[in-house]
This record gives structure tokens, sequence and C-alpha cells, in this order.
């Protein structure tokens, strides 16, 4: 009898509840060598999750971290041994810890409203309101960048392996750099793009409202898609294996290709924020402390 493998994405459970809304997540290995999944949301408020904790029925366990700042965070990454969160309200925007329980504020004082931030391995890049940027090398001291032309409020940002920063957001935006000193607008039409990923086939794929759907498979020429859900599409990321997408109402789309989309299944309605993929499962975070996880 031959056996049909099953991709992650496709079975959907929830993890323990938390009070505050989640806006991002990232994973990476704290200081104490063990390897988690860290939430961030509303009110400072973080949560840990340990990789390699049974999930079963009972999907993801998650610990509460002491609320960081009065700040509403809005994304997470992990890089240089560190998980780094981004948001707006503080009287500095960026925190980072070592261990997913101690945060620190960044050396420099950043006061911008940041929606979102990604890694390429050497440099972070942290996108907000305005066209801000702001990139760093070590997560703690952040080197302004000239906000991009028309100051469009950026809410999405990835780094792909032909080279290329990419960011996205109001009005259709999408614009590309090879070195963060200058960016060519690759569209500018349509609805807000919310999220953007690059596969490692360099396929890039934006998402955004009312199922707004943008494809290239060069990072220079993006052609809208048809829409395959009316929902606001919040977040977009890809694996070694495929591409999934989160939103309104716990919308939840998968695919291999990035032009082919199936909705999976979600008990939960509730807006999702954000999702990250690792080796092991996918974890999505959003509204009202929703969390579900799908494993591998």
């Amino acid at each position: 009898q031959s056996v049909v493998p099953r991709y992650a994405g496709s079975t959907w459970v929830a993890g323990t509840s938390a009070l505050s809304t989640m806006r991002g997540v990232a994973y990476g290995t704290a200081s104490d060598a063990t390897v988690n999944y860290v939430a961030v949301g509303a009110g400072g408020t973080v949560y840990k999750g340990l990789e390699g904790v049974s999930q079963g029925i009972t999907g993801m366990v998650w610990s509460t971290v002491a609320p960081v700042a009065n700040i509403n965070f809005n994304a997470a990454a992990y890089a240089f041994s560190k998980f780094i969160a981004v948001g707006d309200t503080g009287a500095n925007n960026i925190y980072t810890s070592a261990d997913a329980i101690t945060w620190t504020a960044a050396a420099t004082t950043v006061t911008t409203k940041l929606n979102a931030i990604a890694s390429n391995g050497t440099t972070v890049l942290a996108v907000g309101d305005l066209g801000s940027l702001f990139s760093s090398t070590d997560g703690s001291n952040w080197t302004t960048i000239a906000a991009l032309s028309g100051t469009p409020d950026l809410y999405g940002v990835s780094y792909s392996a032909a080279g290329y920063w990419i960011v996205v957001g109001q009005n259709g935006f999408i614009s590309t750099s090879t070195d963060l000193t200058t960016w060519t607008t690759r569209y500018n039409t349509g609805s807000t793009l919310r999220g953007v990923t690059a596969s490692s086939a360099n396929v890039f794929v934006a998402v955004g409202d009312s199922g707004t759907f943008v494809k290239s498979t060069d990072g220079v020429t993006w052609t809208a898609q048809t829409a395959f859900s009316a929902a606001n599409l919040n977040a977009v990321s890809t694996d070694s294996t495929q591409f999934i997408t989160v939103g309104q109402g716990g919308a939840i789309f998968t695919s291999l290709d990035g032009t082919t989309w199936v909705a999976s299944t979600n008990s939960s309605t509730s807006d999702l924020a954000a999702v990250v993929g690792t080796v092991s499962k996918y974890v999505a975070v959003g509204a009202a402390g929703v969390n579900i996880s799908s494993i591998h």
C-alpha cells in the first residue's frame, strides 16, 4: 500500500490560549540552547513556546513572558543569535532578547512606527510608516535609510536568494534593492499589500487586502494574479516545500508553486496576522491571542 505524503498546512490545531493579540512570530535558538517560537503583540506582550513539545490535539504550549514595555509590537525576527521585535507607540520601537525572556531596548532610539522586519543573515531591515527603512548588522545599532519615494506606508519585507530586498505596502507598492541604498519601484497600483516572500527558486509572492495576490519570477516584473480569496491576506511565508498565507477570518491557503492555492481547514475565525514555517511545523498567530499550528 502506497503512502501519500501530507504537507504541513492542511490540518491545524489550536494552542494554549493567550490573552493578547499577537502580531508577529519568530523561530530561533535561545541563549540556553533551547529552540523557541516567540510571539509578540499588543501591549508589549511576549509568549514563548519550546520546539519539540508534543503537539497532538493540544497544539502549541506557550508560556507568558513579562510585558516588555508600553509598546504594541507588530513583528518579530531572529538574527544575530537573538530575537528582535519591532512596533509602535513606544519611546523606542526596537527590542532584542538572547533568551526570549529578558528584553532590552536597542542602543539606537527609533520612534517611527515599524510594521515588519526581515534578515538575510548578515543584515536586518525594519520597515514602517511613511516609507521608513532602518538597517542593522547586530540588532542593537540601527542606521536610518532615506525614506522611499512617495513615502508609502510599508507593511512587508523579505530577502531573496537572487540578492533582492523586497518591500511592499500602501496602494500596491513594491520596491526592490540590492544594496539598501538604491531602490526601484516595481509595482504601484491596486490594494495595499501586507506581506511578501521569495522561495529558494526565486518565485516571489506578495499578498494583501481583498485577496490581492501579485507574483514575480525574477523580482523585477510583477503581475497581479486572479484573487483566490476575498479575505484580507496579512502575511505570507515559504519554506523548502510550499508557500502559505494567512489572514482575515482565519483564512489559510497553501501553494506548492505560488500560483495554485488550496484552502486549509481552520476551526478558528479570528484574524491571523503572522505565520512562520520551520523544519517541523507552521505556527500562525493573531487576534485575541489565537494561535494555531500544523506539523509536518
